[in-house]
């Protein structure tokens, strides 16, 4: 480890590769070679603030925090956390517009079961918020019937407090979030920010999880799981992986929902591609 001119830790090819292969074992992130400038960014002020001797010295410190902490602050940093509201709306409005809703199952003005939604990789809550608004859209004053249910998670806890809080600045609610949404799901807090109105909060439960985790702590599967643009961060074996787990945790006749640039076409998996980047489990009830 060296300081360079800028305050930014120069780190040897050895060095980075132990960071590389740590946060391999854990999270399933596969960082390559060209992503070194990026960790030295990104990890200068913790290893400055540490007064680390090492690499092998942090990794050490990391392991032995028994809360955790000093891993969680590593992925806050190491992982970037970038979304927006209504992103890839095509994705959104296949289920209200495009019948996606009504081959589930659920249809407005009707009864129905509790209808799941999995937002695996939320970021900063613009994804499961867009979709809180899409079922309010969709089911009307008739929502509470199908006693929806979204579930948000993450792994990055700064993200996650972001998401929970519900406050956006003006330029990032204004981009793609139009007048009438903005009057209608929205709240003025500030001279430059809005919040999220507290009935759609309330539809969505947020929690840190790891998507490389062998199993989830989930009783009850999904309707649909949207899991996009995240699994850029996993290489192929840590895809099929995730895929094939997600796969167990939806219902049958669900959805898995992957971001428009991704494809799993090249990994093996039982899911059937039925629009785009949208795949859907094919089973008997």
């Amino acid at each position: 480890m060296e300081i360079s001119n800028t305050d930014t830790i120069r780190i040897s090819d050895a060095e980075f590769h132990m960071i590389a292969d740590f946060v391999y074992r854990e999270f399933g992130i596969r960082f390559a070679d060209q992503k070194k400038s990026l960790v030295e960014g990104r990890l200068s002020k913790v290893w400055k603030e540490g007064n680390y001797r090492s690499i092998r010295a942090y990794l050490d410190d990391v392991k032995s925090d028994q809360s955790g902490k000093r891993l969680q602050e590593m992925m806050n940093r190491l992982t970037t956390n970038h979304s927006y509201f209504f992103r890839e709306n095509q994705l959104l409005t296949y289920f209200s517009q495009n019948g996606g809703f009504q081959s589930l199952g659920y249809m407005p003005r009707q009864t129905h079961p509790d209808i799941r939604i999995w937002s695996a990789g939320c970021s900063e809550g613009q994804e499961p918020y867009s979709l809180a608004i899409t079922l309010l859209e969709y089911f009307g004053p008739h929502l509470k019937a199908v006693n929806p249910f979204i579930l948000a998670t993450d792994i990055s806890e700064r993200a996650l407090m972001k998401a929970v809080n519900g406050v956006y600045s003006k330029s990032e609610i204004t981009e793609n979030v139009n007048k009438l949404f903005l009057v209608n799901y929205f709240e003025h807090v500030g001279s430059d920010e809005y919040r999220v109105k507290k009935s759609i909060r309330d539809m969505i439960l947020f929690r840190r999880l790891n998507l490389n985790n062998d199993a989830y702590p989930f009783k009850n599967r999904f309707d649909i799981i949207y899991c996009r643009n995240v699994m850029i961060y996993f290489d192929n074996d840590s895809k099929e992986r995730i895929i094939n787990r997600f796969y167990r945790y939806i219902k049958p006749g669900g959805y898995l929902v992957i971001g428009c640039s991704e494809s799993i076409n090249n990994l093996k998996h039982p899911f059937k591609q039925v629009a785009g980047s949208i795949y859907r489990k094919i089973e008997k009830i």
